[in-house]
């Protein structure tokens, strides 16, 4: 089973994928569960967010699609901290149509492997907090990925799905 978290930054990804790890494992006691997170964190020279090059995109999608890959193939149960979709949203924002465009054709084969997707509003969920890698100034940028976001998996028809909730 994989389970992913995504939204806008400051929404709780990653305080709610940790929080749902914990009760998985209590209701799952045998079950080897993992999580993924940071992903865009360990980009290449911490490049990404507003600092992103095309470089950067590429590697945060497709070190997301791959790490998800073997650490399915090692865990009952993954839990991810965002989807192969949030990087396509910032490289959107950075004005990396064409790139987008690939990496979301890509991702429509990726897609199906989530078992669930919760999606963090911004607005039931600002847990926006100052810190050194993320840009809490721009609220517009902030609302601009979690708009194109959902964008996104509409086009990728998993909004009107059972596979996903907004919370």
């Amino acid at each position: 089973m994989k389970v992913a978290f995504t939204g806008s930054h400051g929404t709780g990804k990653t305080t709610s994928m940790f929080n749902y790890a914990h009760t998985l494992k209590i209701e799952n006691a045998n079950q080897k569960i993992e999580v993924f997170h940071e992903n865009a964190a360990r980009a290449p020279k911490g490049l990404f967010n507003k600092n992103g090059t095309r470089e950067s995109q590429m590697w945060i999608f497709t070190n997301q699609i791959r790490t998800e890959i073997e650490l399915c193939s090692l865990y009952d149960i993954l839990i991810c901290d965002r989807t192969c979709c949030d990087s396509i949203a910032y490289a959107m924002y950075m004005g990396f149509d064409d790139l987008a465009d690939d990496m979301f054709k890509l991702s429509l084969h990726h897609i199906p492997t989530y078992d669930m997707i919760f999606f963090k509003q911004i607005k039931t969920n600002d847990y926006l907090k100052d810190c050194q890698h993320r840009d809490t100034k721009d609220l517009n940028y902030r609302q601009w990925i979690e708009d194109n976001l959902i964008k996104l998996y509409e086009r990728a028809g998993v909004v009107v799905s059972d596979k996903f909730k907004f919370v």
